[in-house]
């Protein structure tokens, strides 16, 4: 279709996650565990693939809006296609206060139109029920 050729053609991006399949707007994240415990070890991740010229920039933030510091980076990897591919993911321990945070993996690239980047938002849940992505 138009649209895959445009997700896939040069100067473009398509984003998924590793763990967790959740679309919205060819962007998404995924967490471990599927549900957050207060107290407990959450890893989040951004994963985007398939993206041309290879120059890319992901950052982490959380709603109150301070810079996640401890952030891991792997990529970018080419493929035969001479895509590339990145993933990030941040490590934190749960805190009660963290029960309503926003966490955004923003995402840098040349393909997209102004501003230039692509936010990817992650609601933290720890009631059990599906978490919001955005």
């Amino acid at each position: 279709s138009s649209d895959q050729k445009r997700l896939h053609s040069p100067g473009s991006l398509h984003i998924h996650s590793a763990w967790l399949f959740v679309e919205a707007v060819h962007s998404s994240t995924s967490h471990i565990p599927q549900v957050p415990r207060v107290e407990r070890l959450l890893v989040l991740c951004c994963r985007v693939e398939n993206f041309f010229p290879q120059d890319v920039s992901l950052e982490w933030s959380r709603n109150d809006g301070e810079q996640v510091r401890t952030v891991t980076h792997f990529g970018p990897f080419s493929n035969r296609s001479r895509l590339y591919s990145v993933w990030s993911k941040i490590q934190l321990v749960m805190a009660r206060e963290d029960e309503r945070a926003i966490y955004t993996c923003r995402i840098y690239h040349s393909s997209f139109p102004e501003p230039g980047f692509r936010d990817v938002l992650y609601h933290i849940n720890t009631q059990g029920t599906n978490s919001r992505f955005l």
